[in-house]
């Protein structure tokens, strides 16, 4: 069986189009929204964030391993990433 040429030239297109649907993420708005989607997003897609729960702690200790990998942040940038992060996708109540 022999594919048409047309048809191979749209394999890349949609790989393209299913890792770039995969790294976009709604985010909810406040306060570090924008500030995620450029310090995080420029390097990893949303959703290894969006899927995560994590303390204020935990997520303390992410953003810090994160400026080790070469994230600049100012000390108020710190602060406000992650309690935008524990506001949003901190631990679920478990009611």
């Amino acid at each position: 069986m022999r594919i048409p040429a047309r048809c191979l030239a749209l394999i890349p297109v949609a790989i393209l189009a299913t890792v770039s649907l995969r790294g976009q993420t709604e985010l909810p708005d406040g306060e570090g929204k924008v500030l995620l989607q450029k310090k995080c997003g420029s390097c990893h897609g949303l959703y290894k964030t969006t899927d995560d729960n994590k303390s204020e702690a935990e997520w303390g200790d992410v953003v810090y391993k994160m400026t080790g990998l070469g994230v600049q942040l100012t000390d108020e940038e710190f602060d406000t990433l992650v309690k935008y992060l524990t506001k949003n996708f901190g631990p679920k109540d478990k009611k």
